[in-house]
Formats: structure tokens, sequence, C-alpha cells
């Protein structure tokens, strides 16, 4: 009921963990924060929003956004509960909800190694770009889920009610960092096989040192790869970083996010991200690993076709949840089975355009609901929670139209910004096909499936804009009039 702005200069230039340390005495552990580290004070381009302790919204720079405003923190906090329409028919639902998560094979995973559960499969499905997206085989038993828990003492998080708990923290690490929040999936294989490193210390060093200045490890890890391969082409050399940049160096990879922070040195440069770095070193623009300026997540695009296509057309880049082929089009999935999206072959092109729409459509979802994305509730149980909250009825493939409304009102959005069909497209670093492991000779085939998604989506060919029809057809009226008259 009541909304402060309060001054925070005492806070400026804290990292993330003493901000939220502070602000927690200041209102006495009853309220929530979003804070930014030194990155987003920075205004630096991947610099996320943490909270929770280590959690972060680390993608597209949204820390600098706040930065920009010279804000802070977001502090929360409040009594009042929101009630649903149907309370018995949720309380029976959220019990079904909960026998389905036990149930899920994937569960006892999540609550043993969290998401770096996934790095042995992702390595022999040729998921996990390694050596800056050139090779797929690396050494996994130094990098596994097992390695880590035989290595530390490691704990279980669960986001609030949730059963799993597939969030890691390392207690007592060292002399110098007491806990650790993670790392996950993700940071792993960014600061590990991506820049071939392969020194689990540095790899948790890594993530803790992005989660106390609240940086994105993908962008971060992403950037310092391109860095050590171009070194190896001899574009960058030893005079314009500084320093030697090559594979494998752990110490490296500490000291270039060191600089990033500090903004010192090639460190400037670095934290630019890889579509500048590569213009302002000289580089091939097509070396660059990212979709209109986002770097590409820790899933490889040569293996699923589907992915490829979703990180081409999604509404904010190379972005893996918007699309999620590694986890729906999966054997055993069924959370999509009654929108229609079934397991299907991965290394064929044929017919992902109309899946990949379906895809896009129903993650939409995920973030507006609050709903994990990793959550085996069928798409059934997730619009009869729906009815049972707003006491509106809801039917299953309303998900979809849900879903597709707001893809679309994006989509907008971005075509008002300048993109056009010619950005719907993947840079040949990771579509040239690879010599070894599960996706040796592949490579994906945009031309086919990205004629499919807009031929499905009723997208303007010339213009990559959504048909003033498709428009209309979704209620986006306003949508419609700005981008076609």
């Amino acid at each position: 009921d009541k909304v402060e702005i309060k001054d925070a200069s005492h806070l400026w230039g804290k990292d993330s963990y003493e901000t939220q340390d502070l602000i927690n005495k200041e209102v006495r552990g009853k309220a929530s924060t979003a804070c930014i580290g030194m990155g987003g004070e920075k205004l630096l381009k991947f610099a996320g929003i943490m909270n929770d302790e280590g959690r972060t919204a680390g993608r597209c720079g949204l820390g600098a956004l706040m930065g920009s405003k010279n804000l802070k923190a977001v502090v929360v906090s409040g009594n009042q509960k929101a009630e649903p329409a149907d309370s018995e028919g949720l309380k029976k639902l959220i019990e079904e909800a909960r026998d389905c998560i036990k149930s899920t094979p994937n569960t006892s995973g999540y609550k043993l190694y969290g998401t770096n559960m996934y790095i042995d499969l992702g390595m022999r499905l040729g998921d996990v770009p390694t050596k800056y997206f050139t090779k797929s085989i690396f050494p996994v038993e130094k990098l596994h889920g097992p390695a880590f828990r035989s290595r530390y003492n490691m704990a279980t998080y669960a986001c609030s009610g949730c059963p799993v708990g597939c969030g890691r923290i390392i207690k007592d690490f060292s002399d110098d960092i007491k806990t650790v929040d993670g790392p996950e999936y993700e940071t792993v294989a960014a600061f590990g096989p991506l820049c071939m490193n392969f020194d689990i210390d540095t790899v948790v060093r890594a993530n803790h040192f992005c989660n106390r200045h609240g940086i994105d490890t993908m962008s971060a890890g992403v950037s310092i790869a391109f860095a050590m391969y171009l070194y190896e082409q001899g574009i960058l050399t030893k005079e314009k970083a500084g320093m030697e940049i090559k594979w494998g160096d752990s110490a490296v990879i500490l000291k270039l996010l060191d600089m990033i922070i500090k903004q010192e040195g090639f460190g400037v440069i670095l934290s630019k991200g890889v579509k500048e770095m590569a213009v302002l070193l000289g580089a091939d623009p097509e070396e660059a690993a990212h979709v209109k300026g986002l770097e590409f997540p820790m899933h490889d695009s040569r293996a699923y076709q589907g992915a490829a296509l979703s990180y081409a057309v999604g509404p904010r880049g190379a972005c893996h949840l918007k699309g999620s082929f590694y986890n729906l089009d999966a054997p055993g999935n069924e959370v999509g089975l009654d929108l229609g999206i079934s397991f299907s072959n991965k290394n064929d092109p044929a017919q992902k355009g109309a899946l990949t729409a379906k895809m896009l459509h129903f993650c939409e979802l995920y973030n507006s609901f609050t709903l994990c994305h990793f959550s085996p509730m069928p798409a059934g149980m997730i619009a009869r929670a729906l009815t049972a909250i707003t006491g509106i009825q809801y039917k299953t493939m309303d998900l979809l139209i849900f879903g597709e409304r707001s893809l679309n009102l994006k989509r907008a959005i971005n075509n008002k910004l300048g993109v056009t069909r010619q950005d719907d497209k993947l840079p040949k670093i990771v579509r040239r096909a690879l010599k070894e492991g599960a996706t040796a000779g592949i490579e994906p085939g945009m031309d086919l499936m990205l004629k499919e998604f807009y031929d499905v989506s009723k997208w303007d060919w010339e213009t990559g804009k959504p048909t003033r029809e498709k428009l209309m057809e979704l209620g986006l009226d306003q949508a419609s009039k700005d981008l076609w008259e």
C-alpha cells in the first residue's frame, strides 16, 4: 500500500551480496530485494539484476538499465494474499502437480546435481559448445555433476514452494570465499569447455565473481572465449590485448573478468560483447557468436535444428529459454503433448518451422505465469490451474494463443526498433558443420525452416513484420496501426 524512493548512496559501490545484506538489516529480514552490482553501476552491456542472494535475471543487460536510472535496488515486502477463485480446486491441483514433479525422472537428477546434470548427456548429443563453437568433445568427467559433489561440500537451494531444489550452494569453498551460489550448467559450460578450461575451482571462482558484481556468465564466457579464438587466429595479438590469451588459461579467465568489472585495458573491449568486439578488433562478423547482439547460450545450434531456428527468430536473439528444444523436444517429455509439441527427429529440419512456432508460443508463458522452465506440469494442468486461480474457463489450446499474442507483440516492438528478416540469421561460427561428435557433418537447414516459420506465423517475408491480418486476429490493433499505417 506504500511506495517509497530512498537514498541509496550508502549502497552505491557495494557488490550484490553486500547490498542485499545491508538492505536485509535495514528492513529486518522482512523483504525481498532485486539489486545490481558493479556491472550495473558501470552500465556494462551484459549486467544482470541479482536477487535471492545468487540468483539473477542475467541476460540482455537489464542491470545496465537499472544503473542508467541510478536505481540500485528494488525492495518489496508485504503480507497480503491473493484469493483464488476456486481455492479447493487449486489445492487439489497443487497436490496433483507435486505428484507429477515427484514422479518425473529428472527430479532426482536435479536434486543431486542441479542443472549441471545435463552436461554429460549434452556432450553426447553435441549440445555443449566447446572451444568457442568449433568442437563438441571434451573431458566431461572433470566438470560434470559428480565431480562437483565429490570435490565440494554442496547443499541445495529451492525457489519458494519448490519441492525439487535444483539450485546449488557450495559451502566453505576457500579461505576467502565461504559460500558460493551455483554454478549452474550454463556457467559451467561457458567458463569450462567453451574456453577449454577444465580447472573446476576456476569455474567456481568465475561464477562467484559474476554473482558478486552482477554480470551474465554466458555473455562473459562467450566474450572471453571469442578473445581466445581470435588470439589463436592471430587477429588479436599480445600487443592489442596487453597479455597472452590462450585456450584453457584459468588465471587469464579470472584476470579478464576483473578487467571487465574495473573497465581496465582489454576489459573495456570485452565488456561490449562479441558483436562490437568483432568490429573493434577487425574480425569477421560471421565469427561473432550472437543473434541480434545477444551472445549464444550453452546449447549448440547444430544439436537441435529447431533450436537454431528459435535463436534466429526469437524475441531477444540467441536465448535458450525461448525455445527450450533441449528440454521439450526430448524423449519422454509430455509437457506439450496436448498442444501438438512432441518428440521429433532433432536433426531433420523438415516441419521444424511449425514446431518451433508452437515452442516459442508455449515458452512465452513461463515467465508470465512465474512458472519454472523445468516444470513437468502438462499444458492441460497449467490451463486448469489458470482457471482455478482466475475463475475464467480456459482451454488447453488457449495457452498457445496467449503465447502467440505475446510473441507477436514483442516482434512488433522489435520491428519498430529496426529488426527485419535480414536479422533472423545465425553467424557461420555456430552453423559450420563440425568434424566430431554427435553433430558431425550437420548444419542447420535455416532457409527451409525460416520460410516455413514465416508461412505458419503469417509474418511478411519482405519486411519481417507480422502481417496486418495476423495482428488483428490476435487483437493487437494498435500494433497493426503502428506497423502498417
